[in-house]
């Protein structure tokens, strides 16, 4: 329970790092930049909705994802190591041509990097983001 509480503020904390960053290189605040570092650290766990089909409530559905270790061994697009090589290409090119694209990459980039970092010191193994099933 303590693991998931952390593993849920770490996904808070992350965003808001990025956004703490941002405002000190760029000292214009545009409020697209910040709702998108928002949305690309949220994003990746989209392919958790896989799941939601087989619960019988929303409410059933938030606590397996968030308090279960088992979805990370199913169908997720995003959550394996090949999907966050092509993101680190993805992000460093998008960072030539688009600020806000850069951050929405770079947030995306970071909670999947959370996310591998917790399997590896929380559940002890990072095999199943070798697989893509």
């Amino acid at each position: 329970m303590k693991d998931e509480i952390v593993h849920i503020l770490f996904h808070f904390f992350i965003p808001f790092l990025l956004l703490l960053f941002y405002l000190y290189f760029y000292k214009e605040v545009k409020i697209e930049n910040i709702i998108i570092i928002f949305l690309g650290s949220f994003f990746p766990d989209i392919d958790h909705i896989v799941y939601l089909k087989y619960k019988k409530s929303i409410k059933e559905f938030l606590k397996y994802n968030i308090f279960s270790d088992r979805y990370r061994k199913g169908i997720l697009i995003f959550h394996n190591i090949y999907f966050m090589i092509f993101l680190i290409f993805i992000t460093l090119f998008s960072s030539l041509y688009s600020l806000s694209l850069f951050l929405f990459f770079l947030s995306f980039f970071l909670h999947l990097l959370v996310d591998f970092l917790d399997d590896k010191f929380t559940i002890r193994t990072i095999e199943h983001w070798r697989k893509i099933k």
